[in-house]
């Protein structure tokens, strides 16, 4: 069995300074700290992200709130 960095390899701001690309990063209003701060992290780190929040939701956002999240995806999409 593979080691936990093999599925999470560390990734530095340098790593991710060369993504132009727009990101959408998303939290659910209930989810746990630790997902808050990695997005907190990658936000600092992407030049193009664009953070929301779906209310009402932990984790599975997509799950927790659809029609919230579905919306929060769409409009991202829709501008990009």
């Amino acid at each position: 069995e593979a080691p936990p960095e093999a599925y999470f390899p560390a990734l530095a701001c340098g790593d991710a300074e060369g993504i132009r690309a727009p990101a959408l990063l998303l939290n659910g209003e209930l989810s746990p700290r630790l997902f808050h701060r990695t997005t907190d992290e990658l936000a600092r780190c992407l030049l193009a992200a664009e953070r929301a929040a779906i209310p009402g939701a932990s984790h599975a956002m997509h799950l927790g709130n659809p029609e919230a999240y579905r919306e929060t995806v769409l409009a991202f999409l829709a501008r990009h």
